[in-house]
């Protein structure tokens, strides 16, 4: 009798064991059966070249966690075919398991770059795109995804709501058009297009940005929604923050106060409830508002600073200091996080992330400023006001009143230097009448 080759060997085993075909099935091996792992391992011994088996073991090591064992299957791969599709994928979500973004995002390059536009491979590169905060990333997917796959509305969706450059505003219409078109009584979908109207901006051929929202269209459909879905806690909380922008108080605290009852999102609109029974005089509403902001952690900075300016009016000065410094501190802490991000955007190249982030970074400073100028008014030695003067024009070196402020407590000391801080502090507030007359 003739001896077996290896290939027939291969195909003896299948037959003695019908299970291997199986195995050998990408979609659809269990990593959790011991018996695949033997089966497949045994196939090797017979064929130790043998592409499939090596790529099952490889997914099955990755799902499993065994990073190290299924590296070095991978590695035998790419020893037979180094431009194996499968290889590039699996390595890039052994990468992105590990945490490895950079080499998660290269590797599923690889396969983008050969034109292999399998929906696993795009899907993938969608994940790391997200995980990443790389919208230009994600954008170049999700046109691919439509280009080369059947899609619905949600995939058009989430294009649109990725384009969100003023240049790319025409773009962004258009593929929410679609999706609205495709999914015409979808709730999300007219929710995302309402946002998109909320703050859209538009890039004229001269370069010039103009403002493209139109609040009247993004009610019109936030109300549409609301006759699909009647409790529709995003479509009312956008209505109360549209109606809040446009000052009507009164329509605004009906929609957010149907929020606060079904305990949707009260980070989003706290502190706009505490503004509104400010302005009506409701004192037991305000303080509950309030109160209840600084349970949460990016509300709790401008909350107690909010705190300290009403215990200030009411002369309690002891309290209002407490409310002052706790302020500062959950405002210091913000802004180390966010350098923190936005430093880890810029190594990432998510420009428009850090940029998103720096615009924020710049508001939480001359909030910080303000409560260190309230900390100013609340000392007695000019040393101590001094530091908190500096502290305040550290993070926000326009503020008119803590310029004035330094200007008087340099008057006597160095008379060209007060003269630079009430320059400054009229330059920034043309209103200031002390600055001026002096």
């Amino acid at each position: 009798m003739m001896p077996l080759t290896k290939s027939s060997e291969l195909q003896v085993l299948r037959r003695l064991n019908p299970k291997i075909n199986f195995y050998l099935e990408l979609q659809n091996v269990d990593t959790t059966n011991e018996d695949a792992i033997s089966h497949l391992k045994k196939s090797l011994e017979i064929d130790p070249k043998h592409l499939q088996s090596l790529l099952l073991l490889s997914k099955i090591y990755i799902e499993n966690g065994n990073y190290s064992q299924a590296e070095s299957y991978l590695n035998r791969v790419e020893q037979v075919d180094s431009h194996n599709t499968d290889l590039w994928f699996l390595r890039s979500k052994s990468a992105l398991a590990l945490n490895d973004l950079f080499a998660a995002k290269e590797k599923i390059e690889f396969c983008l770059k050969n034109k292999i536009y399998e929906e696993k491979i795009l899907c993938l590169a969608l994940e790391i795109s997200n995980i990443l905060k790389d919208t230009k990333f994600r954008v170049s997917i999700l046109e691919l995804y439509i280009l080369n796959h059947e899609v619905n509305g949600h995939i058009y969706l989430e294009l649109a709501k990725s384009l969100q450059e003023p240049n790319q505003y025409e773009k962004a219409s258009y593929y929410f058009d679609i999706a609205k078109e495709l999914l015409p009584n979808n709730t999300n979908v007219l929710l995302e297009i309402a946002k998109f109207h909320t703050s859209a901006k538009n890039e004229s051929a001269d370069g010039t940005i103009v403002s493209k929202t139109d609040y009247k269209k993004s009610k019109t459909l936030l109300l549409k929604s609301l006759k699909i879905k009647k409790e529709f806690s995003e479509a009312l909380c956008l209505l109360g923050e549209i109606y809040f922008i446009e000052k009507d108080y009164k329509t605004a605290k009906k929609y957010f106060s149907k929020c606060y009852t079904i305990n949707f999102n009260k980070k989003d609109y706290l502190l706009k409830l505490y503004h509104i029974a400010r302005d009506e005089g409701d004192t037991k509403s305000r303080d509950k508002y309030l109160l209840e902001s600084t349970d949460y952690k990016k509300l709790k900075p401008l909350a107690y600073a909010e705190l300290c300016k009403i215990n200030l009016d009411l002369n309690k000065n002891l309290i209002a200091s407490g409310f002052a410094a706790k302020s500062i501190l959950e405002y210091r802490r913000t802004i180390y996080s966010l350098n923190k991000e936005i430093k880890q955007n810029l190594k990432l190249n998510n420009f428009l992330q850090s940029r998103n982030q720096t615009k924020e970074l710049r508001i939480y400073c001359i909030q910080i400023a303000e409560v260190y100028f309230l900390m100013s008014n609340l000392k007695q030695s000019s040393k101590w006001k001094m530091k908190c003067v500096n502290k305040s024009l550290e993070y926000n070196r326009n503020h008119p009143q803590a310029n004035y402020t330094k200007a008087q407590l340099l008057k006597n000391t160095n008379n060209q230097k007060s003269s630079f801080y009430l320059k400054t502090c009229f330059e920034n507030e043309w209103r200031h009448w002390q600055s001026r007359w002096e």
